[in-house]
């Protein structure tokens, strides 16, 4: 919807506001979605094949866009595979995901 794609500021709105934690959210496409996330605001898009996913990614990438900086998925300066294919089985056990091909 509009609200949604104003909220996580992939459209600018053209008018009104909207308060998180009783501060307001910047809806002029300059908000930092990094600080929006640590805000505790997130975004399941209605078309997550469209604009949630990478389809070419396999399950594990795709489950932690966004968050390849954050320590729970680095070992040094590289990723965690291991990590993050827990964090994958986890998110696939917990919230019923049917990737095509787990992998």
């Amino acid at each position: 919807s509009e609200l949604l794609e104003a909220i996580s500021g992939i459209r600018h709105a053209v008018s009104g506001s909207v308060m998180l934690d009783g501060k307001p959210i910047d809806l002029t496409g300059k908000a930092d979605p990094g600080e929006l996330r640590d805000r505790g605001l997130a975004h399941v898009p209605e078309d997550r094949h469209h604009v949630g996913l990478v389809l070419a990614f396999e399950e594990n990438e795709n489950s932690i866009l966004g968050y390849h900086d954050d320590e729970r998925y680095l070992k040094g300066p590289l990723l965690d595979i291991d990590a993050i294919r827990n964090n994958a089985k986890d998110k696939i056990a917990k919230y019923d995901i049917r990737p095509a091909d787990c992998r």
